[in-house]
């Protein structure tokens, strides 16, 4: 049996907050690299904290 996944975001977390604001703030609503990997970031962690497994582990492991 396969868990469904749902991710809640609190809209009011800074974290949140502040990459909402860099996407409203880039001309083409794109995020630079460096927001993609921070919201690739608080995803995979997500995923680990609710007991799922990550699809890259090495990527996500791999420091900067």
């Amino acid at each position: 049996m396969l868990a469904k996944k749902t991710l809640e975001l609190n809209p009011h977390h800074p974290v949140n907050k502040e990459l909402l604001a860099k996407v409203k703030e880039s001309p083409d609503g794109e995020l630079s690299e460096e927001f993609k990997e921070y919201a690739d970031l608080l995803y995979n962690s997500a995923l680990l904290n609710s007991g799922f497994i990550i699809e890259n582990p090495a990527e996500f492991t791999h420091p900067l």
